[in-house]
């Protein structure tokens, strides 16, 4: 380890982080050091943080959805160098097992994590780096995670142009969802949440119309949006189980179904399969990641209205009031600055 030290936010508990000093991670032959632009909290890191998640427990830095510049690269890297500005995935995939070879390179066997990037500096392979274009600022380009998992989502919910659209739930990602739907020509484009915030926010982002859960028939809503016959294409994207039944109710016959939210272990939902088969004849998936999505959604970024969804930017050590920030009210964005100064 590093003799070198910097800022970095330490997960040491339930919804519990500690800005402190700690070492630099070390620069392996193949990987990138990034000096850490922004770094957003997902609501993932919420979950994680938690400590309800299992597989991923403290003592450690959090943090996936960052951007940067490059200040140290290792004898092995070919293709950046130090000055580079890059967006990161936080894994990188072997491209060698079976997973890999076979289109699913998000279960590959031998993932290597990249370090935390809720600190000022992370170190993540090359593989796992995309360039950022000169004319896109740092604000926007912390958005290419978050907006490959939309995509995937979106993928994976078969949405066509011309046919209607419909995300459950009004967070950042749902909000990217029914961004990237009207982009692809999906209409009419719903959202059904209860959040007036969120709703709102969806009708800025591209909806054409917005349901309210809490005080409308969801069911009867959708009927009379789409003429009758229900949502083509629906993704649930609450993380409420309920709404998993809910999805499948107001989808159309033939419609596609993606559960893309995230669930605790263990986390059951009762499905009609008599309308899911006999009924409807539905196409039901779920999505996580976005395997092999990140070169082309450095290409589509550009073309999305990203910066919407900051609600705010705080630095590194205000971590702890932005994990509760995110938690506790109706956010979409925050991003984390570990530098005072600007990173051209």
């Amino acid at each position: 380890m590093s003799s070198k030290m910097m800022r970095g936010g330490y997960w040491d508990g339930p919804y519990s982080m500690t800005v402190m000093d700690v070492p630099q991670p070390d620069v392996g032959p193949d990987q990138v050091k990034v000096k850490v632009a922004y770094c957003a909290i997902c609501e993932n890191d919420v979950w994680i943080s938690s400590g309800e998640f299992f597989e991923v427990q403290p003592p450690r830095i959090l943090g996936h959805e960052f951007c940067g510049k490059i200040v140290e690269v290792g004898k092995d890297v070919k293709h950046y160098k130090a000055g580079d500005r890059v967006a990161c995935n936080m894994q990188v995939f072997c491209g060698t097992c079976w997973y890999c070879h076979n289109g699913y390179e998000h279960f590959c066997q031998n993932i290597v994590q990249a370090t935390g990037a809720f600190a000022q500096y992370a170190v993540v392979s090359e593989k796992a780096c995309e360039h950022m274009p000169d004319d896109m600022s740092y604000e926007h380009g912390v958005f290419l995670e978050v907006t490959s998992a939309a995509m995937y989502s979106v993928e994976r919910a078969e949405v066509k142009m011309g046919r209607s659209f419909a995300v459950i739930g009004g967070g950042a990602k749902a909000q990217l969802e029914l961004m990237i739907g009207r982009q692809k020509g999906a209409c009419p484009v719903i959202c059904i949440d209860p959040s007036e915030v969120r709703r709102k926010k969806a009708l800025e982002m591209g909806a054409d119309y917005v349901i309210d859960p809490s005080s409308e028939d969801v069911q009867e809503a959708v009927l009379k949006i789409t003429k009758g016959h229900g949502v083509d294409h629906v993704i649930e994207s609450s993380g409420i189980p309920e709404n998993c039944s809910l999805a499948c109710d107001i989808a159309a016959a033939c419609g596609t179904v993606n559960f893309a939210a995230n669930y605790l272990p263990g986390t059951k939902c009762t499905l009609d399969l008599w309308q899911l088969r006999l009924m409807k004849q539905l196409r039901v998936h779920t999505s996580i990641q976005s395997p092999y999505l990140f070169e082309r959604t450095m290409e589509y970024l550009p073309r999305m209205e990203v910066e919407k969804l900051i609600t705010a930017i705080r630095p590194l050590e205000e971590l702890n009031d932005a994990f509760l920030q995110q938690r506790d009210h109706e956010e979409f964005k925050i991003l984390i600055k570990p530098w005072d100064e600007k990173i051209d």
